[in-house]
């Protein structure tokens, strides 16, 4: 079968779903496919064996962007279903969709998605709803998309993740924002540029005008912005055009005596992104880990809080490595999964520097919402 895709169609992936554990197989697919041509590309599940994995790493539902693809593609569903069932209707939110494919881009990947069409061929009326939404939104802001590499930023900024391009000669860093506040303002920590070295817009809104600054330490911050949101609600994109080299320190920097860490902005593995209608919050189970990059300015003791909801009480444990950790208890909040709240987690001491944050979370019982944490001079 191998042999006769490959005199007839001659294809230029294969793309394999096996589990195969057993050498001598993986051997005469490889074979195959190698001395039919050195351009096909093969993805990593010809088999189990560490000898035999492929062009591209294919992680599937979610992608752990603590983990260094060389070559990525993120399979997933638009429910729970690789096939067609009438009975799940557990539909994943578009606003979703569209943050996992800018993350995969943002990791210079790729985003393989399933859709489960019924026997007759017809795609489900509510993937149609998903697709065409999705699909307007890349249509309109095509720039942050299509021909993008890996992002310089490993980590998110606050509000979404950054996609990186050279277009006619320059430089490009797009920032995808899911989250307006209604400040009138935004910060661009890490982006250590003066102001007449970098072009900011606003593509769903060229004419917009607005003020930057290069704030010492921390990164550009734009004000006089608009305190509602803008009329592409799924998210919004900058374009953060650099007229010389990039300077890109990135990590969280604290603003106003605080750092604040948003859902968003974390690097996650198999976490769900939630409540994109309001603010969005992080579906925490226990035993998946959020990292952030933060940078302390001075030495001192520092109070730690967590913006939750859940139904019951349990742990969270904040790991700043060199064996500098605090475990603070969460309590059951009001409302259960509704009723947000600033819960305190405990105080630490630590110095100037920059720090790899890695929080874990240990429940009771469920699972937790969080939409953020804080670490603020005690």
């Amino acid at each position: 079968m191998i042999s006769d895709l490959l005199e007839r169609y001659h294809p230029d992936i294969f793309w394999w779903d096996s589990n195969n554990p057993y050498e001598e197989f993986a051997e005469k697919c490889n074979s195959l496919i190698v001395n039919s041509s050195s351009t096909i590309i093969q993805n990593n599940r010809i088999s189990t064996l560490p000898a035999y994995q492929g062009d591209f790493e294919t992680p599937e539902q979610a992608m752990d962007e603590n983990t260094e693809y060389e070559n990525m593609e993120l399979c997933m569903t638009l429910n729970g279903s690789w096939g067609y069932n009438q009975f799940d209707t557990g539909w994943k939110e578009p606003e979703f969709i569209l943050w996992c494919l800018l993350r995969a881009n943002k990791l210079g990947g790729n985003l393989l998605l399933n859709v489960g069409p019924r026997a007759d061929g017809t795609i489900p009326e509510q993937c149609q709803i998903i697709l065409e939404k999705v699909g307007q939104w890349v249509n309109e802001n095509s720039d942050g998309i299509y021909g993008t590499r890996k992002s310089p930023f490993r980590f998110n900024l606050p509000y979404g993740p950054t996609t990186w391009r050279k277009k006619n000669g320059s430089q490009h860093l797009f920032y995808h924002i899911f989250y307006w506040d209604g400040s009138g303002e935004l910060w661009l920590p890490g982006i250590m540029n003066a102001t007449n070295e970098v072009e900011l817009s606003f593509p769903s809104s060229p004419q917009l005008s607005f003020k930057i600054e290069a704030i010492d330490g921390v990164g550009l911050h734009l004000t006089g912005l608009p305190q509602k949101q803008f009329s592409d609600k799924m998210c919004t994109m900058l374009d953060i055009k650099f007229k010389s080299e990039p300077r890109l320190i990135e990590g969280t920097r604290e603003i106003n005596n605080i750092l604040q860490l948003d859902a968003l902005g974390a690097q996650i593995g198999n976490v769900r992104i939630d409540d994109f209608e309001t603010k969005p919050c992080i579906n925490w189970y226990e035993g998946r880990r959020l990292t952030y990059k933060i940078h302390i300015k001075h030495n001192d003791t520092y109070k730690i809080s967590t913006l939750l909801a859940g139904y019951s009480s349990g742990t969270i444990t904040f790991n700043f490595g060199n064996e500098i950790t605090l475990t603070g208890n969460n309590q059951a909040t009001p409302g259960g999964h509704t009723g947000f709240e600033w819960q305190n987690m405990g105080s630490i001491y630590l110095k100037q520097g920059e720090y790899e944050l890695n929080i874990t979370s240990k429940q009771v019982d469920s699972w937790l919402k969080v939409r953020a944490f804080k670490i603020e001079h005690e």
